[in-house]
């Protein structure tokens, strides 16, 4: 049962992972790629820890200690994902890469074990498998594993405060009242995010605390089975709400973007953009869809429109969601079918099919455009001809 828990976290990682990096490119900005790494390396570590307690990791010993280092990234990483939405950040600052300095240092500190021959590896994981739990003084690479152990602890802890005290002093702030109800979803989807990486170190400093205290107990296995499964319950709490609620990797465009931390001081206002409404956008991209037909184009994206009329791919999908209520291929579609029946009613249906005016119309398949026409239309594009026809 613990072992499916795992696998569905990781699963479900995954495929956050991958909508956010392949699938989603109107949400593949910075604060979207934070999170997919931040996904992918837990998944990575995860699978280190299943690999070692069901002893499969003597089938692949070079994968040993490769989770050790990464364990470093996921807390700046949180960190870094929260800043960037509150922020409205696109790139790191010079500064942030100090960050992950203790990843390097762990790296460095492996490195005997990483060089160690193949047959030395596999002894050694033997012995780990069969003790199950090293003790804290096991010495793997340069430095003692309590050590890392500490340090991991240390870091979860810091980097977790600073995650809460962005996400309360900016909640502390005025909230534009125009997008109020999308900045709240999106706070609270931040408080689930900082509540999850809370479980996540509770446990992580529970399996530690054991580890160094209780090292020879005999209950210390089900112990760290049970805290390591309060690890992989967090993560499935966030890949599930992600996967359930995408909206909220809109992030808030509408807020200033490279704030100072002076900005954030408490007790001073945070000054969105509240009087940003997007008139001038919506009319760019109006006026973009009348004039220019891009929706023709039967390979159209979303970011060929950001480009085109000058605006990024996040504002755009933010627009459309807010102010259209649509997402893109709906919105696309409806100029699409607007199209075919402005030729209904020039009579092109004398000289063509419709399945022929709905591909110069960009839809690349039959079924795909009857189910537009229907759902904007309430009637079938043969039912549509004949009321127009018999109109006449």
């Amino acid at each position: 049962m613990v072992q499916i828990i795992f696998l569905g976290s990781i699963f479900c990682s995954l495929i956050t992972a991958y909508l956010l990096f392949f699938k989603s490119r109107n949400y593949q900005i910075f604060s979207g790629q934070i999170l997919g790494f931040s996904m992918l390396f837990y998944s990575w570590c995860a699978l280190a820890y299943l690999l070692i307690v069901s002893g499969w990791i003597v089938e692949i010993p070079f994968f040993y200690k490769t989770a050790a280092p990464i364990n470093f990234l996921i807390p700046p990483l949180g960190y870094f994902y929260v800043r960037s939405v509150l922020r409205n950040e696109s790139s790191f600052q010079k500064s942030d890469f100090w960050h992950f300095l203790p990843f390097l240092i762990f790296v460095i500190n492996y490195l005997p074990v990483y060089t160690m021959s193949a047959t030395d590896k596999i002894n050694l994981l033997q012995n780990v498998i069969n003790k199950a739990i090293l003790t804290p003084e096991t010495k793997q690479g340069l430095l003692p594993e309590y050590v890392d152990h500490l340090s991991r602890i240390i870091q979860s802890i810091v980097y977790l405060i600073f995650q809460w005290r962005l996400l309360t002093d900016f909640t502390k702030k005025i909230i534009s009242p125009k997008y109020e109800i999308h900045t709240l979803h999106v706070l609270r989807w931040l408080k689930i995010f900082n509540w999850s990486f809370s479980l996540v170190l509770f446990s992580t400093i529970s399996t530690y605390a054991f580890i160094l205290t209780i090292p020879n107990s005999s209950h210390l296995e089900l112990i760290i089975l049970i805290c390591t499964l309060l690890i992989a319950i967090g993560y499935l709490i966030l890949s599930s709400f992600l996967l359930l609620n995408p909206e909220v990797l809109f992030g808030l465009p509408y807020a200033p973007s490279k704030l100072s931390d002076d900005t954030l001081v408490k007790g001073k206002e945070l000054k969105l953009n509240s009087n940003k409404g997007y008139e001038k956008e919506i009319n760019l991209l109006e006026n973009f869809f009348k004039e220019k037909k891009p929706y023709l184009s039967n390979t159209l994206n979303i970011n060929e429109v950001a480009i085109g009329i000058g605006i990024p791919a996040r504002e755009l999908s933010f627009i459309l969601n807010q102010h259209f209520n649509q997402r893109f291929t709906d919105f696309v579609n409806r100029y699409r079918v607007q199209y075919v029946t402005e030729q209904i009613k020039q009579g092109f249906c004398d000289r063509y099919t419709i399945e022929t005016l709905s591909k110069q119309a960009g839809f690349t398949s039959k079924s795909t455009f009857n189910a537009a026409f229907k759902k904007l239309e309430n009637l079938t594009p043969s039912k549509y001809i004949e009321r127009e026809t018999s109109s006449i």
